[in-house]
């Protein structure tokens, strides 16, 4: 009994979540946008680095 209790609130969510996506990724949007920004932000920044770091070692090699 307390098996189902918590089983039909999951599986309306799950359904839910089926039927209506976009509104849990709206909600999502922003922050994963926040992300890919800040991953490519990063990315660049020690891409950048590590061409240093080549363009150095070739010197003094």
């Amino acid at each position: 009994h307390e098996k189902t209790i918590i089983f039909i609130p999951l599986c309306f969510l799950v359904l839910f979540m089926g039927i209506y996506p976009n509104y849990f990724l709206n909600i999502m949007e922003v922050s994963v946008s926040n992300l890919i920004d800040n991953y490519k932000s990063d990315l660049i920044i020690n891409t950048s680095e590590i061409n240093n770091i080549f363009i150095f070692l070739k010197g003094v090699m």
